[in-house]
């Protein structure tokens, strides 16, 4: 399969970087390839990307910054050229995507704009090694060409579309993918130490965060994570020394605090204490004390009957 035509390259602004500075080879976005993978150009998201440059350019030498979810390359192509032109050529752009046509499209480009900075992976990133199929894209995402918006289960999480659908056609379940942890794509295939994750996996992010765990609390790297719904479930399946430190569009964003640790709140049973009369005789209210708090006073009381 033909990805693209040379009649269909073009040169574009790298919108990450200066006024003036060297452009970047795209390819038109209608051409038959773009304009079946939407979204398809590279200010798509800004914000989260232009945060993750922005976070890049921190990052001490030979770091790596991993983009799983990488869809046509809109994110890594971008910042990886960004990196060049920052003079980090030694940071390593990870992009991770299931696709294998998008993955063959992603390392065209790169050659392309002869970027040596980027490794792709053909994977799915799940909490386990393991095989996911690929499911219906709902209507609206199709009317539109939002394979970005694909999506990979087994089969105990079958989306709520598709069981609806299924009702009606029969369930049809061809295209299947390899998934693997981050934590095993780490040493085996990265070989560096990660700086940055970003997670755009339509849902599977909890997963993924479970399978990465090991690399997070190795390398407490910046976390910009999708929680389309904006449910705060991420932060759960994080170490303890993580904060969410601001949100950027449907991204949480996460920071590693080695000095504070997330307090988790403790359950207390509540007590009562009698009611008491003030020194006009009218009865004070009840009111509600935790065992600590109860402990407190009835310490303190201890102490005024003994003087």
């Amino acid at each position: 399969m033909k990805l693209f035509e040379k009649k269909d390259i073009y040169k574009i602004h790298n919108c990450y970087l200066p006024k003036n500075s060297p452009k970047l080879y795209w390819v038109s976005t209608k051409s038959k390839f773009m304009h079946s993978n939407w979204p398809n150009t590279i200010d798509w998201d800004f914000k989260i990307k232009k945060d993750i440059l922005k976070e890049s350019l921190k990052l001490s030498k030979n770091k790596c910054i991993i983009d799983a979810g990488a869809h046509i390359g809109d994110g890594i192509i971008p910042i990886a050229h960004a990196l060049l032109f920052y003079n980090r050529s030694d940071l390593l752009v990870v992009g991770i995507e299931p696709d294998p046509i998008k993955c063959r499209f992603i390392n065209k480009l790169c050659a392309l704009n002869n970027l040596k900075n980027v490794l792709v992976i053909n994977n799915g990133l799940y909490d386990k090694n393991t095989i996911l199929f690929k499911r219906r894209l709902p209507i609206w995402y199709k009317i539109i060409n939002n394979t970005g918006a694909t999506i990979y289960t087994d089969d105990d999480n079958i989306p709520l579309y598709d069981k609806i659908v299924n009702i009606f056609l029969k369930p049809i379940y061809k295209t299947k993918i390899n998934c693997k942890t981050l934590d095993s794509l780490v040493v085996k295939t990265i070989k560096r130490p990660i700086g940055i994750i970003h997670f755009d996996l339509e849902g599977a992010e909890s997963k993924a965060i479970k399978g990465s765990i090991k690399s997070i609390k190795k390398y407490k790297p910046y976390l910009s994570i999708e929680d389309f719904e904006n449910s705060k479930n991420n932060i759960k399946f994080l170490p303890n020394f993580y904060k969410c430190i601001n949100r950027i569009n449907s991204n949480d964003i996460f920071k590693a605090f080695l000095n504070v640790k997330r307090v988790k709140k403790a359950r207390t049973k509540a007590r009562t204490i009698p009611t008491l009369s003030n020194n006009f005789g009218a009865p004070l209210e009840y009111k509600m004390l935790s065992e600590v708090d109860s402990k407190k006073i009835c310490s303190k009381v201890k102490k005024l009957t003994k003087q």
